[in-house]
């Protein structure tokens, strides 16, 4: 290509996607290009003006890339954030009851530390193919337990399972003894689930946690 050739504008249009002719050399706030010594100050001109188009192109197409990546990234992690678990679950434990016993009860705490409420519609864990959410009710001055096919959790609050109240009905739970570990999954109505590991206890110890969280509130 020759500097006839490249004054014509169809040519620069070539020779911006040339390869070989896009070496430019930045020299303070002026450019040149490295493969045309000869060219007159016109064709020159024209030469800087395209490449410097180029790098204006390029670097505002780098910049757009950068700007779309770095959204994408804090899209991601938003979305991350937005199916971490909002509820913490604690102190899970479940009564031990001799071998053939057809039913026990677990207990726990679940803490919502999200801005909207919350919904656990199951639980499922290898030592039971049932397990029912169950809350005790006091009607006419009789003690009533009804089972709940899920259970709120308000905005930033607190829930405890306890005897007399909410608890979890285990049916034909698995041989355990005391101090035997195990876990429970919940599950939630916006689809994200939760490992929670237990322990099993003896009724005495149930009932010496039971009256520790009534005295502590």
């Amino acid at each position: 290509m020759s500097c006839d050739q490249i004054s014509n504008h169809h040519e620069l249009s070539s020779f911006q996607s040339n390869h070989e002719y896009n070496k430019i050399l930045l020299l303070g706030d002026e450019m040149a290009l490295i493969n045309f010594p000869t060219c007159n100050a016109k064709t020159k001109k024209a030469i800087v003006t395209s490449a410097a188009l180029f790098i204006m192109t390029f670097t505002q197409a780098l910049v757009s890339f950068q700007v779309s990546a770095h959204a994408q990234h804090h899209d991601n992690q938003q979305a991350t954030l937005s199916k971490a678990p909002s509820i913490i679950a604690t102190k899970l434990r479940m009564n031990a009851m001799p071998p053939s016993a057809p039913v026990t009860a677990a207990y726990l705490t679940l803490n919502n530390q999200h801005h909207k409420e919350a919904e656990l519609t199951h639980v499922t864990s290898k030592v039971s193919d049932n397990i029912e959410i169950h809350q005790h009710l006091h009607e006419n001055g009789v003690m009533k337990m009804r089972k709940m096919d899920k259970l709120s959790i308000a905005a930033n609050s607190v829930v405890q399972f306890q005897p007399g109240g909410l608890h979890l009905m285990v049916f034909n739970p698995k041989s355990l003894k005391v101090d035997d570990n195990f876990t429970m999954t919940l599950h939630f109505s916006d689809g994200h689930t939760q490992v929670v590991e237990g322990k099993v206890v003896s009724l005495l110890e149930q009932n010496k946690a039971s009256h520790d969280m009534h005295r502590h509130h």
